[in-house]
């Protein structure tokens, strides 16, 4: 029993991350839109509203706003657990790798954090910060995971299947950037297409997570880590 036990701890934890800023943005959403703060649509299709608008009214910013730090800090225990197994796993040591995954995991979490925090303010240099705060963590997440996934297969100890499913969930952001890049030049209103994607983008990512959630019970911890 007691050896099971981390493993639904970690399998638990990467389950919530994939969890909650998805049910916070879409009550979030559901609340601004019940008062009409923010248009009605299904935003993931029509993209009548960017996820930011939804933390930026009351009460969509009361689910909205602690969900995010607190899904920040959850992050940052979720890279270090993963990070241990890892090492505990990967012969020879790829500590580049895994040190990769703790610096980008880290700065996007940071990002997320800022981003929080000067969301709806006014002032020119809260709306830099929320804009950059927002780009980094995305940026920094997909990094993260991508570093992940990358020193989760040179373990081998996840099926074949499952690490091409999460290379290939890290690699959909990325093209779904590339879309919105090449058609928005053609369009008279971009901005329905960029919150469209911002939307995917960003459930595509948290998809992310329920792969890793059954690839950690691969990377027992068997043994101390090995050395740096």
């Amino acid at each position: 029993m007691s050896g099971g036990t981390p493993r639904r701890r970690a399998e638990g934890l990467a389950l919530v991350i994939a969890l909650l800023p998805v049910l916070a943005i879409n009550a979030a959403y559901v609340l601004g839109a019940a008062r009409e703060q923010i248009p009605q649509c299904l935003p993931y299709l029509d993209g009548c509203t960017s996820i930011s608008s939804t933390g930026r009214h009351v009460p969509g910013a009361f689910v909205f706003k602690p969900a995010m730090p607190l899904q920040a800090a959850l992050l940052l225990v979720l890279w270090r657990v993963t990070v241990r197994r890892l090492r505990a796993q990967l012969s020879p040591p790829a500590p580049r790798l895994t040190r990769a995954v703790l610096v980008c995991g880290a700065i996007s979490s940071a990002a997320l954090v800022v981003y929080t925090l000067t969301l709806g303010s006014q002032l020119a240099l809260y709306e830099f910060m929320r804009r950059g705060g927002i780009y980094l963590y995305f940026l920094g997440l997909v990094l993260t995971q991508l570093f992940a996934t990358l020193a989760i297969r040179r373990s081998g100890k996840a099926p074949t299947t499952l690490v091409r499913a999460m290379l290939t969930v890290v690699a959909l952001p990325f093209a779904l950037g590339l879309v919105n890049l090449v058609t928005k030049p053609f369009l008279a209103d971009p901005d329905p297409l960029e919150n469209a994607v911002e939307w995917c983008a960003a459930l595509v990512m948290q998809a992310w997570f329920v792969l890793l959630a059954a690839a950690l019970p691969r990377l027992p911890l068997l043994g101390p880590p090995p050395a740096r």
